[in-house]
């Protein structure tokens, strides 16, 4: 009989994270302590767990069955943190990681809506781009995220959010919005892009770098609203969330750009967490971002 919520807590992030250190590390306890946990629920069950390989783990096929009936617990353990303690007056608190565009359009109301709404709320802040968050995501540095795209990873919880539509932008300066542009013509042009691995970076590349003789000119930046910048005094061209350059494309100081080189689907924006976590802050913040995301017109509803 499992009377130990502890040693099933440790045998979850084990799991997640394939590894005791990891797991150790996150639920701030020893090494030992989680050994000790895993032993006792191995023993309790008369099953073994896990498969011991150098310094990781790996699921035994009884772990494996054990992991789809503990992800249910821990979130019944997560419900009842939501709705059994929401009368206490502090609330745990919370690390976010955002995206760049969110955090042009959309951070300055959340925080504000935050003063407002749960002022004894405390939020940490990380800025990344979508495959670096999910990575921090799954590895328990953060505890909610908004991604853009993300890959696929385990114990990773997706809801969607909604869609963005992307669109290559330029200045009206250099001519190029009444011309259907070829690949080889984006290749003479400056192209400014996140780093890799970026879902604009991949965008890009994957777009317009198939052909091994096109030599891109791409110019790395980690800001989108210093690309936004550059963009504007026609020091190149970009890739970028129609959203973020809305007002200069109204107000014509970006032009889009067409080509019949590439197609450029909408990409799907996403709040993540990961499986289990308990903690009534990433309910209550997850729903303060779909309000604040639709309010702000950051994404629409396909």
């Amino acid at each position: 009989m499992i009377s130990n919520f502890s040693a099933i807590e440790s045998f979850f992030w084990a799991a997640q994270l394939s590894s005791f250190r990891a797991a150790a590390e996150l639920l701030n306890v020893s090494q030992p302590t989680i050994s000790y946990r895993i032993k006792e629920l191995e023993a309790s069950l008369g099953i073994s767990l896990f498969d011991r390989q150098g310094r990781g783990v790996e699921l035994t096929s009884d772990g494996h069955a054990l992991c789809a009936y503990v992800e249910r617990m821990m979130s019944i353990a997560s419900d009842i943190e939501a709705n059994v303690s929401v009368r206490r007056h502090q609330t745990q608190p919370i690390r976010l990681g955002i995206i760049d565009s969110f955090a042009i359009i959309c951070l300055p109301t959340l925080l504000k809506r935050i003063d407002k709404l749960h002022p004894n709320l405390r939020v940490s802040i990380t800025t990344d781009n979508s495959h670096a968050l999910a990575a921090k995501l799954s590895n328990g540095s953060i505890d909610l995220a908004i991604l853009s795209t993300p890959p696929q990873l385990p114990g990773v919880e997706l809801t969607s959010l909604g869609k963005q539509s992307i669109s290559w932008v330029a200045s009206p300066a250099l001519g190029l919005g009444q011309q259907r542009l070829s690949a080889e013509r984006f290749s003479q042009l400056r192209i400014f892009s996140t780093p890799a691995p970026s879902n604009l970076h991949y965008l890009i590349l994957g777009s317009l770098g198939k052909d091994p003789a096109l030599n891109l000119h791409v110019n790395e930046c980690s800001s989108l609203a210093l690309i936004l910048t550059l963009v504007k005094e026609g020091l190149g061209i970009s890739l970028l969330p129609e959203r973020i350059a809305q007002q200069e494309l109204a107000g014509g100081l970006l032009e889009m750009l067409s080509s019949d080189s590439f197609s450029l689907p909408p990409q799907d924006v996403f709040i993540a967490h990961n499986k289990g976590i308990i903690n009534r802050s990433v309910k209550l913040m997850a729903a303060l971002i779909h309000d604040v995301a639709l309010e702000s017109d950051y994404v629409y509803q396909a």
